[in-house]
């Protein structure tokens, strides 16, 4: 079904006949895939974990990533927020040095560690799609 979905996005249309522009995927769908995470896993090992911790609990001044926190502050934001925020501004000591594959990939590694499912599909999307896709509490 959230693949359905997420074609139906990227056609322009929805089940109800809608614009892409309305139509909203929730997180709870499926945005990544278990691969992709595992992916972002090594890339946050290697490229957030200095500061953010092993186990995203977050060491002053950088937030955790984990947990009730992380959740609170990105719900009912988009993937596009959250992808924008990491690719522009981490890692602190370089900045921008991401590339879009990491930044999907920590991305979905972030939403394996808080509990939202994977899907079949890696997570990746032009900007008007990721604000599409929203990240929420309730599923």
């Amino acid at each position: 079904m959230a693949a359905a979905l997420l074609v139906l996005q990227l056609s322009g249309l929805s089940m109800h006949g809608q614009s892409a522009e309305a139509a909203k995927v929730s997180i709870w769908s499926g945005l990544y895939s278990i691969e992709q995470a595992e992916y972002g896993r090594q890339e946050y090992m290697d490229k957030c974990s200095n500061c953010h911790a092993d186990n995203l609990v977050g060491m002053f001044p950088a937030p955790p990533l984990r947990g009730a926190g992380f959740v609170t502050r990105w719900n009912g934001k988009s993937v596009r927020d959250i992808y924008s925020r990491i690719r522009s501004t981490m890692p602190a000591d370089e900045p921008g040095t991401l590339s879009r594959k990491e930044t999907f990939a920590i991305t979905a590694f972030l939403f394996q560690e808080n509990g939202f499912p994977a899907g079949e599909n890696e997570l990746t999307g032009k900007p008007k799609e990721l604000q599409q896709m929203m990240i929420s509490l309730e599923k």
